[in-house]
């Protein structure tokens, strides 16, 4: 079967790798950030700072990284039903066209 949507795929592709970015990139950030937010506040605030930074980074990345993922497979699974419903829709055209033509014998 041909492959169609080429546009398609290759926007599946890159907000796949996007996701990947965004995932371990955003976890370096954040790493650096909250330990640069520590360094700042000093003291006990430190702790605060590193922990709340590190979990609302976390939190953020691991939202945008499912975003991306989900848009990407969104895309991937359109293709899947867009092929299986023209697959269908020629076995049926087989079928009907098989069975009408054994019913005018």
């Amino acid at each position: 079967m041909k492959k169609r949507y080429r546009a398609l795929r290759i926007i599946g592709v890159v907000a796949r790798i996007a996701a990947w970015i965004v995932l371990v990139l955003g976890f370096v950030v954040a790493f650096i950030a909250g330990i640069i937010l520590a360094i700042q506040a000093g003291g006990v605030a430190a702790l605060a700072a590193l922990i709340g930074t590190w979990v609302a980074g976390a939190i953020f990345v691991i939202v945008s990284s499912l975003l991306l993922f989900a848009f990407s497979e969104l895309i991937y699974i359109s293709i899947d039903i867009e092929q299986n419903t023209r697959a269908t829709a020629e076995q049926l055209r087989q079928a009907t066209g098989a069975a009408g033509t054994s019913s005018e014998k």
